[in-house]
């Protein structure tokens, strides 16, 4: 996926997000924004409550030998009324790369998404930006999320 390509499950009314399953045998590779006005829109993977939603955000699993997020994201977040979703990442290598992250967010009540990593081989996070987070704003009531990271060698 590049070039602001996205695959989302979000809610922005009532009801709750469905889940997010991508199984691929070789790599998932996210990454590379494009021009949005002043902004910029960046290829991701992502579950949201919205500002308006009334649910939980949906799960977001991806499998693959290798994940990796080159300036594109993989995130649950929530802004609205419910929970962010977890969301898991089972693969041998994860490459987090030149403002690629995996992140769950609250602004509001609501809790962040957890995140679980199982990787065999190896993680590597490298560049301006890039990283793994979970975090709950300064005006959030809400918690937020754990970083789970099975692996063997870090």
């Amino acid at each position: 996926m590049t070039n602001g390509a996205s695959i989302s499950s979000n809610t922005f009314g009532i009801g709750n997000a469905g889940s997010v399953t991508i199984v691929a045998r070789e790599t998932v590779s996210v990454g590379g924004r494009v021009p949005l006005g002043q902004f910029f829109l960046g290829a991701s993977i992502d579950s949201q409550v919205g500002n308006t939603g009334v649910g939980n955000g949906g799960e977001v699993s991806v499998t693959a030998r290798t994940v990796a997020l080159n300036d594109g994201f993989i995130d649950s977040d929530t802004f609205g009324q419910g929970n962010a979703g977890q969301f898991t990442v089972v693969a041998e290598s994860l490459e987090i790369t030149d403002r690629g992250r995996i992140s769950t967010t609250t602004i509001g009540d609501f809790d962040a998404g957890d995140v679980i990593l199982t990787v065999r081989d190896n993680i590597t996070v490298v560049g301006e930006n890039s990283g793994i987070l979970s975090a709950a704003t300064t005006s959030s009531t809400g918690d937020a999320g754990y970083i789970y990271i099975d692996q063997q060698i870090v």
